[in-house]
């Protein structure tokens, strides 16, 4: 059970959803299960095509997640495909602003294959990809259109420095750490110093940045205590908007 909760994709699919909930609530716009739902069948698409084609360079930074996968790739694969027909179907359902946010980011993400041989440019686009669906969404139907940078900042400092910790496992000196740390707490500032309706956001980049403090190169550790430091800061999010 452990390794289906680190290892299928359903932290990236539930922390997606969440985080489109709690941006949805600062810039004031009504729940909606149907994007909610999208982004996180989508997000579980993205994230399973790229591990289940990926085995081989992912064998070196992530050898658990790795072998989890080849010991359950049939069940990965249903789950794959399940998540794929609902979010094919909860898209033409969606508004043409929203479909081609998807559609957008699930070309970057089929392509990430080729593209995070880039990697300078690995944390950039990723960030990008996550806040567009996470953020971009909601903002398509905000009312009050003066908060959006601040949630897009507030987004993409805190995914930032997710994705920049990450990097770390890939053999890379403690400096990405350091930017993460700062990413972390200039979120947490933005939403604290931003307009009220931001505040609950702080939570997403103040528990990111405590992660931060005590971060470990570890598989389990990245995968469970620094993007589950997001989720959990989505959910406080949510819970106090």
């Amino acid at each position: 059970m452990d390794g289906w909760l680190t290892f299928s994709g359903l932290i990236p699919a539930a922390l997606a959803a969440t985080l489109l909930i709690a941006a949805s609530r600062a810039l004031g716009v009504l729940f909606d299960w149907e994007s909610a739902a999208l982004a996180a069948t989508g997000t579980l698409v993205v994230y399973n095509v790229d591990r289940l084609r990926d085995l081989t360079a992912d064998r070196e930074i992530s050898p658990l997640r790795t072998a989890f996968i080849e010991q359950h790739r049939l069940p990965l694969l249903g789950m794959t495909i399940l998540a794929g027909v609902c979010a094919g179907i909860l898209g033409l359902r969606a508004s043409n602003e929203v479909l081609l946010i998807c559609g957008s980011v699930l070309a970057v993400g089929l392509l990430h294959r080729r593209l995070k041989r880039l990697a300078a440019w690995k944390s950039v686009y990723v960030t990008a990809a996550w806040v567009a669906v996470t953020a971009g969404i909601p903002a398509v139907s905000a009312v009050d259109r003066r908060s959006i940078a601040w949630v897009l900042t507030v987004y993409t400092t805190a995914i930032g420095a997710n994705l920049l910790a990450t990097r770390l496992r890939e053999g890379l000196t403690t400096r990405p750490l350091l930017a993460a740390r700062a990413l972390a707490v200039t979120g947490t500032l933005a939403a604290l110093l931003g307009p009220a309706s931001l505040r609950p956001l702080a939570w997403i980049a103040g528990f990111e940045a405590v992660a931060l403090v005590g971060f470990r190169p570890g598989e389990r550790y990245g995968l469970l205590a620094v993007d589950g430091a997001l989720l959990a800061g989505a959910l406080a999010a949510v819970a106090t908007a």
